[in-house]
């Protein structure tokens, strides 16, 4: 159920390169070997803190999650009574494809105890659930002391995450390279009055969001609704049983 308190509004949008100069001088072989030498652990150790260097870019987040309106119904329902919300909006994100493509390819940066509780649980498997299970993998590689990593960074406004853990930053790196592509989420879901008084019934989905340090932000989207009134109190109308997921159609 989701509940005034917690419901933020989300709007769903939207090489280094090294150089090495280099004085080439005339030489007799043995110091020229003794130079050659000397130069290649000098590119090496540069290139080494230049490495390090861009880790350090990815030692901290942001994240953002809640919930966003998408629709609402035409007119206010009663006790028994039905209305169908159309739902249509743009959304620039990665999929839920994604980011089991992204768990699966990083399966290294996991324990196998870590990789399991992901792979097994229901926000990996169940196809719709996006922003849960980024929600997860990041509690469980940032929030050694969390005891539900499903919830751990639930309804949080820029909570501001650190990491001193170069497999980590590694982790945060590939997160940032991900691709994002431009979505229509679409599709009609029908909420059925609760109430005797006359209530609007909106349509909510969860939303989360990570800014990295150089500004980027990468958005992730369940794609299972949520009906609710304004405030997203289920009370007063809900879900159809019959609802299923909305649908994110590339552009």
């Amino acid at each position: 159920m989701l509940n005034k308190s917690t419901k933020k509004t989300i709007n769903c949008l939207l090489a280094t390169a090294m150089v090495l100069s280099l004085s080439c001088v005339q030489a007799s072989a043995k110091s020229l070997d003794s130079n050659q030498t000397a130069l290649t652990a000098t590119a090496t150790a540069t290139a080494t803190e230049q490495g390090e260097t861009n880790l350090e870019d990815y030692s901290s987040f942001k994240i953002t999650n809640g919930v966003g309106a998408v629709g609402k119904a035409g007119i206010s329902l009663t006790k028994g009574a039905s209305a169908d919300i159309n739902v249509n909006v743009k959304v620039t994100c990665i999929t839920q494809e994604d980011l089991v493509e992204f768990i699966q390819n990083n399966k290294s940066s996991f324990t196998t105890e870590q990789y399991s509780q992901i792979t097994q649980s229901a926000a990996y498997q169940n196809g719709y659930s996006a922003a849960t299970l980024l929600n997860g993998i990041l509690a469980l590689k940032f929030d050694n002391s969390s005891t539900n990593v499903w919830g751990t960074y639930a309804n949080v406004n820029g909570k501001q995450v650190t990491t001193g853990e170069n497999e980590n930053k590694q982790l945060l790196k590939s997160l940032h390279d991900m691709t994002q592509h431009s979505y229509e989420l679409n599709g009609k879901l029908t909420a059925v009055g609760q109430s005797y008084i006359p209530t609007t019934a909106y349509c909510f989905v969860e939303i989360s969001k990570i800014q990295f340090q150089d500004g980027n932000i990468l958005k992730v989207v369940n794609t299972k609704a949520t009906i609710g009134d304004s405030t997203g109190s289920t009370s007063k109308v809900s879900d159809s049983s019959d609802n299923g997921p909305l649908i994110l159609t590339e552009l």
